[in-house]
């Protein structure tokens, strides 16, 4: 019983580190992936589209709409082509429609090969660190 408790807690503490992307992540949804669950799907394209995005600002393509106007469709699209430009061969990926409402374990197979290959989670702690010589303000309340 321990170890499931252990496992919820290092879901939930990726959650939080995810979410700094400016996506809500919740450990539900990385559960519902796994078992392909369809209500997942579109849930998880949107959050691994939130992520890349900060962390790959660029466009894949440059006749993507801007960011503000994307559909559900445009952003399945960019999520393959950042995945297709980081190198990830997985076909069954790359073969989901783009309606985003299928294959919610294949993304978290992407995703997983993301934290794997790409180290995406170091390079959200590294965009996240306060570095030498950066101000910050400190507001404390006095008595």
């Amino acid at each position: 019983m321990k170890r499931v408790n252990h496992l919820k807690e290092a879901l939930c503490a990726l959650c939080r580190l995810l979410s700094a992307s400016g996506s809500h992540w919740e450990p539900e949804t990385l559960r519902k992936s796994k078992f392909n669950r369809p209500e997942a799907a579109s849930k998880f394209w949107n959050l691994l589209y939130c992520l890349l995005r900060h962390i790959f600002p660029g466009r894949p393509d440059s006749s993507a709409p801007a960011h503000e106007k994307m559909n559900p469709g445009d952003r399945v699209r960019y999520v393959k082509g950042v995945l297709q430009i980081q190198g990830y061969g997985r076909l069954a990926f790359y073969g989901l429609p783009d309606d985003g409402h299928e294959g919610s374990r294949e993304i978290l197979l992407a995703f997983s090969w993301l934290l794997q290959k790409v180290k995406i989670l170091e390079i959200l702690l590294e965009k996240k660190r306060v570095k030498v010589g950066d101000h910050i303000t400190i507001c404390s309340v006095g008595s």
